[in-house]
């Protein structure tokens, strides 16, 4: 039996590249591109990204909020931060219901 692996950039690239006319490299390139304008997005410009079909992504700012060190047990203050909320689109989520499961 095949081990199941995880599947990372460079295997979409060559997966993409194999079914089109591009070269893994011009894939690769604009692969790269791609995440990079979706993170200026998000990120610099504070803009929702609507992937149509997969993922909807957001920046999100997370308040102040008191934690505790765990060695010491003091309480200590959790500064706010900004972090990316990602949520499935209904066309994915369905498509995962009709997943069997194992």
């Amino acid at each position: 039996m095949a081990k199941n692996r995880d599947y990372f950039l460079k295997d979409i690239v060559r997966d993409v590249a194999s079914e089109t006319s591009y070269s893994q490299t011009e894939v690769e390139e604009i692969a790269k591109k791609l995440f990079e304008t979706i993170t200026t997005k998000i990120v610099e410009e504070n803009k929702k990204v609507y992937i149509v079909g997969f993922y909807n992504f957001e920046r999100k700012l997370r308040k102040e909020r008191m934690g505790r060190n765990l060695k010491t047990g003091e309480s200590v203050a959790i500064p706010s931060q900004y972090t990316i909320h990602a949520k499935m689109t209904s066309t994915l989520k369905n498509k995962l219901k009709e997943v069997p499961v194992k």
